[in-house]
């Protein structure tokens, strides 16, 4: 299955907002439940499904001409249609069977029954009908006739896309992708220039196969991405789910190739203890000709080896030998004789430090059990290059081998050894996620990094060798490129800090992908509260009040099922978000919360309104105990009542919020 480039994802998003698909996404979110279909009498039951049928479940152009038809062959056989469509409602459901089984309610096809199945739950079940088959052709995808193997291969493929894409998100926008692709002049326009051979053959850089992700970085395009938008909008979440596009499972390989990846994030002494362990007795120079220590020389390079080795041995040996002249650290399991030989005591080992009784085997074994091919790293306003890059950093005596009498030492930074683990295997993707990008000093941290990660400066594999831009490393004097191969994601938070203060040459360099609130995602309905339209009505105040970037995002009400649920998330999260945003300008907290007061006596401007906002008036007499000439203020706090208020009781203080004065 071929990858679409992400230009094509960003002209169909782009497209579907602005369509009227995108209204009917939830559409039958309230109406097509288990709770809702089974209390209709067989009428109704009629109804309800011939109105279905005739708009094509708001998903293909329906069916008016046989609207009729349908509402005939469905009174004749009404009870057991009822029975059967009730039974998609079964936690483990078999979707293969339960479709074949709509083969005997006539004009029920497969069409209508996935379309029905989505609209049960548009996260779990797969639209597939023509035009399935024909987007998926064009990211060669053939699909068998046989109904079970092509509803598992249509659902796997768009499980991939929303892997791909978590913006794209569920199948119903994955049916929506299909109609743009081959029912769209837009999208046929676009398919023709961006999935057309040979361009798609090196479309956003990979085509998988069973070896997961494996690329030619000679033609491989630069993944740069940053996620922005208000709190609680999924921006992490969305790069957690990109985890598993750099991970595999039970990997195999050439014993080369799996010996790097083993010791690409083992420290030092762990490797050299492998290699010990393996050959029993051994010289610092036998010991650096070992294959798991040149694995880790590649992957994470040492001016000199020899060093290393002996930092290595001699802060983790086990007797206290003054010649060391290093401070010993955990854990302690080398041992040296006169002529400088050196073993490791295996009962020891296998007590403190089985971890590298467990590499030499794996190293034996030819797979590896899991191979993660990211790292992850959050900024904070005093992250550095230092951390970042390269830098010297204070010696952590009970960590590696730092055990050196020097107080500082040059250390490679996340960046640099995630770039290493990427050159050191040029047939794999790898990916550096970065939170909350934007609190970091964004020149500061990535210095000459600016430069280098910019698609056309980028490191590309040709002949056996890296090719492309590279500086010198001010610390190191090391030559250092970034390879195209490593992917970099981050998110940012715009409520922190306005995009616009970032750097511009990091903005040219990086695609920006906008996460607003999807009310989509809420329940409509909680005790008679709609969840969607009150945080809407909340961020529509918040953007004419402040601005969009200081919305509130849908994940905070993901969790709630209750209106004491609704209440603790207005107490903990809401509430605290508005006095942070206006600088605890009450008025307006109220104003979002729809409970603005009257400025002289203190009370709801909403008749017979239940507040979350109290205010009482201040007299500036009656605190001060004479006149001044000071105007009476208002005081501002949560209601009591609703703080300590419950279930029904909570219903009239939510609907105060979404009602108009």
């Amino acid at each position: 299955m071929i990858k679409p480039p992400q230009e094509l994802i960003d002209q169909f998003m782009k497209w579907f907002r602005a369509d009227n698909d995108c209204k009917t996404e939830d559409y039958y979110i309230t109406l097509v439940t288990k709770d809702n279909l089974s209390i209709m009498n067989d009428a109704d039951f009629l109804d309800f499904f011939t109105q279905f049928y005739g708009e094509g479940g708001k998903v293909q152009s329906g069916g008016p001409r046989n609207k009729n038809k349908f509402r005939k062959a469905r009174a004749d056989d009404i009870l057991s249609f009822k029975k059967h469509i009730l039974t998609a409602f079964e936690p483990d459901l078999n979707v293969v069977y339960w479709l074949n089984e709509s083969h005997k309610f006539k004009y029920f096809g497969q069409g209508l029954a996935t379309i029905f199945l989505n609209r049960i739950d548009k996260h779990k079940y797969s639209i597939v009908n023509d035009k399935t088959k024909n987007a998926l052709t064009l990211l060669d995808v053939n699909l068998p006739t046989e109904l079970t193997q092509k509803y598992h291969e249509v659902n796997n493929a768009q499980s991939q896309l929303i892997k791909w894409f978590p913006e794209i998100d569920n199948f119903y926008r994955v049916d929506k992708l299909n109609h743009f692709l081959i029912g769209t002049d837009e999208g046929i326009d676009l398919a023709k220039r961006l999935l057309s051979s040979p361009v798609r053959d090196a479309a956003d850089a990979n085509r998988l196969n069973s070896a997961g992700n494996k690329t030619s970085t000679n033609s491989v395009k630069v993944v740069s991405r940053i996620f922005y938008g208000p709190p609680g909008t999924g921006k992490t979440y969305h790069l957690k789910k990109l985890f598993d596009d750099y991970t595999e499972s039970n990997v195999h390989g050439t014993s080369e190739e799996l010996i790097k990846k083993l010791v690409a994030d083992k420290p030092w002494w762990m490797v050299v203890a492998a290699a010990v362990l393996d050959l029993k007795r051994l010289k610092i120079s036998g010991i650096a000709q070992h294959e798991l220590v040149m694995a880790k020389q590649q992957t994470s390079p040492r001016k000199n080896l020899g060093a290393t080795i002996w930092i290595s041995l001699a802060a983790h040996s086990i007797n206290d030998d003054a010649e060391l002249n290093v401070k010993r650290v955990f854990p302690q399991i080398f041992k040296r004789d006169a002529h400088d030989v050196w073993e490791v005591d295996e009962e020891t080992l296998a007590e403190i430090a089985p971890e590298v009784i467990e590499l030499l085997q794996a190293s034996a074994k030819g797979t590896l059990e899991e191979n993660i091919r990211f790292d992850f790293v959050t900024f904070h306003q005093s992250y550095s290059y230092e951390e970042f890059v390269e830098g010297y950093r204070p010696v952590n005596p009970d960590e590696e081998d730092d055990a050196t009498t020097a107080p500082y030492r040059l250390k490679d930074g996340i960046f640099k050894r995630i770039s290493a683990r990427a050159k050191a295997d040029p047939t794999h993707n790898f990916a550096l996620f970065i939170d909350e990008i934007n609190r970091g000093n964004i020149s500061k941290v990535f210095g000459e990094l600016i430069t280098l990660i910019e698609d056309d400066k980028r490191l590309r594999w040709k002949d056996g060798k890296w090719h492309g831009m590279t500086v010198r490393l001010p610390y190191s004097q090391e030559e250092f490129g970034v390879p195209a191969n490593l992917h970099i994601f981050g998110t940012m938070n715009t409520a922190d800090r306005s995009i616009a203060f970032i750097d511009i040459a990091l903005r040219r360099r990086f695609q920006f992908k906008e996460m607003m609130p999807e009310y989509g995602l809420l329940p409509a309905n909680i005790e008679g509260v709609n969840i969607q339209v009150l945080l809407m009505t909340i961020n529509n105040r918040i953007e004419f009040l402040y601005d969009r970037d200081h919305t509130i995002g849908h994940s905070y009400f993901l969790k709630v099922t209750s209106l004491d649920d609704l209440r603790d998330v207005i107490l903990q999260n809401v509430i605290p978000l508005l006095q942070e945003y206006f600088y605890g300008d009450w008025e307006k907290i109220c104003l979002v919360l729809g409970c603005p007061h009257n400025t002289e006596s203190g009370n709801p401007l909403k008749a017979d309104q239940k507040p979350i906002i109290q205010a009482e008036i201040l007299k500036g007499q009656d605190i001060i105990g004479f006149e001044l000439d000071y105007e009476d203020r208002l005081r501002h706090d949560v209601n009591k009542e609703f703080k300590s208020a419950s279930g029904e009781g909570l219903r009239d203080y939510f609907k105060g919020i979404i009602a108009k004065a």
